[in-house]
């Protein structure tokens, strides 16, 4: 059993379920140069006891998760995600909000899954393309935030790991 550190910057994003995509832009529309805000925190209501001033109890109540944030380069290629960001954004609640599925895998050496994160209920939340600056030599960027109900995380894809 091989233990180390995974690398960060070797991952992929699988899939946009439920039919999202046309199947020709899936490759092209789940590239990102980086993924962020696989993050779940657990709440709490605070509650005070009559007559108990030493603490105040704290009881858990449901998980918070942050937005999943994706950023690449800006393509210039039909983009059935930007068609998807832009009808969504655009409608203003006029039209009901289509969510999709996604899962996103954490790759080793030999492009084997080692960690996968399936994240469930997604939805645009914030299409942000970064500054143009005549001063700069850069590719433009374009960041796509996600809400999201929740996410679950899944071990030992491909060969038997321990």
């Amino acid at each position: 059993m091989e233990i180390y550190p995974l690398p960060a910057f070797h991952f992929t994003v699988m899939e946009f379920g439920n039919g999202a995509l046309p199947a020709d832009q899936e490759e092209v529309d789940a590239s990102f140069q980086e993924i962020a805000g696989l993050t779940a925190e657990q709440t709490f209501e605070e509650v005070a006891e009559g007559g108990e001033n030493r603490f105040v109890h704290r009881l858990p109540k449901a998980a918070k998760y942050n937005n999943l944030v994706l950023k690449r380069g800006l393509i210039n290629a039909y983009s059935g995600l930007a068609m998807w960001f832009a009808d969504t954004l655009a409608s203003n609640l006029a039209v009901p909000i289509k969510t999709r599925d996604l899962q996103i895998q954490l790759l080793d050496e030999s492009q084997s899954p080692v960690y996968a994160w399936s994240v469930y209920g997604c939805y645009p939340a914030k299409w942000d393309v970064a500054a143009f600056k005549s001063t700069d030599n850069r590719i433009a960027v374009e960041t796509l935030e996600l809400a999201f109900t929740y996410f679950d995380r899944q071990r030992a894809f491909g060969p038997a790991r321990r």
